[in-house]
């Protein structure tokens, strides 16, 4: 069975066609030349008259639809990925005979996943003189297409609705077409190319989160945080002086007049001074921490902050660093995981030494991660462990941020900050 149906792209018999043109010639030749029966004969003459009819007017259809036949596919301008996406298709310059079929089946791949896997889409299919598409009709999306100006009545226009699982670059390279009857007699297959390869850009999900508090490096052992929206008082707090404590920090004019050691606690730091460093460490499937990055770059720009990101897998790019939310997300969907992600901690050394190179000093760093409390995620575990070793071994503070399922299953070490995201859409 299935060598036949990879026979069928060749000979253009489908399997009950070939059944019918066997029963036609043996109730013809066997039965009814052979004893004369006239119902043999007659029922062996008709068979055989469908099948030679249906091979000729599909010969002739298939020439001719192959000749003009023009597909253009239509995506929004911002595609976000696990939404459903409302894309269009245009066709054109092609005219099927009645009781005949055209089904087309699109391929869409992504371009820098771990396997060139074929993205799942519906088929279309369009019938004689009443053209229609028969697809599933899905819940409406809201996302604006691109403007396609449509000036030929004769374009049969197609509605698809796609989910892409994960961000990244996808591209729509052919279109698998099938020809045949409505009986299913004959059939014939065959690839349409695209000549103008279209890239598809689909962006991790918008969402946003909470603002993060992670202590400035200048913070010491021992420091705290606060909102500073809700803090009330002085700007600095007293209390007595205690071993460790800065000798800058100690009111001599205090000392002098009561002989007690005290010293000014400084207000805590919610944001991180100077230049932000961000490592995110995230496979093709972990959307939700690179959108959570994203966010919280986002943020930074809005209280004016400078971030550099980098994103794991993507050292082989030109300009693999971003010092804006606009580069990071064009370089979050440019990734190419070619290793197991839990090979690829060493791309923290490249994005410090480039740092250094270009005369920034690094002194920090906030690394997010996304949940690693379940086995697929096991070399993103590996990873993680890799890059807080790295850090430490390079003299950077470290910050990591969590999903909420991961801090629980992983020990981070003592002196490790740790804080876990906080999404503002609870869905999340």
């Amino acid at each position: 069975m299935l060598r036949y149906q990879q026979l069928f792209k060749f000979i253009p018999l489908t399997l009950s066609g070939a059944c019918v043109l066997a029963l036609s010639l043996f109730s013809l030749f066997m039965i009814g030349l052979q004893e004369s029966d006239l119902i043999a004969m007659i029922l062996g003459t008709a068979g055989l008259l469908i099948i030679s009819v249906s091979l000729l007017s599909l010969l002739f259809s298939v020439r001719a639809i192959k000749r003009g036949l023009a597909i253009t596919s239509n995506f929004p301008t911002h595609i976000y990925s696990k939404e459903n996406v409302k894309t269009l298709l245009y066709i054109q310059g092609i005219k099927i005979p009645p009781l005949f079929f055209l089904k087309i089946d699109r391929s869409i791949n992504q371009e820098n996943g771990r396997s060139d896997k074929k993205l799942k889409t519906n088929d279309y299919l369009l019938f004689g003189s009443f053209i229609d598409a028969h697809i599933n009709s899905k819940k409406t999306s809201t996302q604006n297409l691109n403007n396609f100006n449509i000036s030929n009545p004769n374009i049969n226009i197609i509605t698809d609705y796609i989910v892409f699982p994960n961000r990244g670059l996808y591209s729509e390279n052919n279109f698998s077409i099938t020809f045949g009857d409505v009986f299913g007699l004959t059939k014939l297959g065959w690839v349409h190319n695209i000549k103008n390869k279209q890239l598809i850009e689909v962006f991790p999900p918008s969402i946003e989160i909470k603002p993060i508090q992670i202590m400035a490096a200048s913070s010491e052992l021992g420091d705290f945080s606060h909102d500073s929206r809700e803090r009330t008082g002085d700007l600095f707090d007293y209390k007595p002086y205690q071993q460790g404590d800065s000798l800058k920090r100690v009111l001599w004019k205090t000392f002098a007049r009561s002989q007690s050691l005290i010293v000014r606690n400084p207000e805590p730091a919610v944001m991180p001074e100077g230049e932000v460093y961000i490592f995110v460490i995230a496979s093709e499937k972990d959307d939700t921490i690179v959108s959570a990055a994203l966010s919280y770059i986002g943020y930074l720009e809005e209280q004016n902050l400078k971030a550099l990101s980098y994103f794991i897998g993507t050292s082989q790019q030109a300009d693999f660093i971003a010092s804006n939310k606009e580069e990071a997300t064009r370089l979050s969907i440019r990734y190419k995981l070619n290793t197991n992600i839990s090979e690829q901690a060493t791309e923290l050394l490249t994005f410090h030494q480039t740092l250094k190179d270009s005369s920034h000093g690094v002194n920090s760093i906030i690394i997010f991660a996304p949940s690693i409390n379940n086995k697929i995620n096991i070399e993103t575990s590996k990873c993680l462990e890799e890059v807080i070793n790295i850090s430490s071994q390079l003299g950077l503070k470290t910050t990591v941020i969590m999903d909420p399922t991961t801090k629980s299953n992983y020990n981070l070490g003592n002196d490790i900050d740790s804080i876990e995201i906080e999404f503002r859409n609870s869905a999340l």
